[in-house]
């Protein structure tokens, strides 16, 4: 029997032992129920008897899922596609272009846009401030940075 847990405490600590001691699956609130659901089908392997390349379609969108979620637990960390390819069990390549049809960016892409939203919250919040923020942003111009964090706030 897999073992899940689902906690609303989100701290990429928790995971790792959690992992250690016998999880099979950690999600922190909130969470996608579609990606929920598709690893609790994938961990009970739920066979519905359809085609051999549904499967296979369906475990790319696992992949995808899992990928997504990597991204948002290490969004502050540096992070590579192939890091990202290798915990989501696919070829970089691959992975690589499945985010672009898939999400309409790249990897990188979409980890600097999670990230700016995260720091664009914590500012709102009064959790960091605006140079801060800056520092951890990866930009290069204040200007820049300053100009797409309003547009997250609008």
């Amino acid at each position: 029997m897999p073992v899940i847990v689902i906690t609303a405490f989100d701290d990429g600590n928790i995971f790792e032992k959690l992992f250690k001691a016998g999880a099979d699956l950690c999600v922190a609130k909130p969470f996608d129920i579609d990606y929920l659901k598709c690893k609790v089908e994938k961990l009970l392997n739920i066979n519905t008897g359809v085609e051999i390349k549904y499967k296979e379609q369906n475990e790319l969108v696992y992949a995808l899922i899992d990928a997504k979620e990597f991204l948002k637990r290490n969004y502050e960390n540096k992070v590579k596609t192939s890091d990202v390819a290798k915990y989501a069990e696919l070829d970089r390549r691959l992975l690589s272009a499945l985010f672009k049809e898939f999400f309409g960016c790249t990897v990188s892409e979409y980890k600097q846009s999670y990230l700016l939203e995260k720091l664009s919250d914590k500012i709102n919040e009064r959790h960091m401030s605006a140079a801060a923020a800056f520092k951890k942003s990866g930009f290069k111009s204040k200007k820049t940075f300053y100009n797409y964090v309003s547009k997250l706030k609008s």
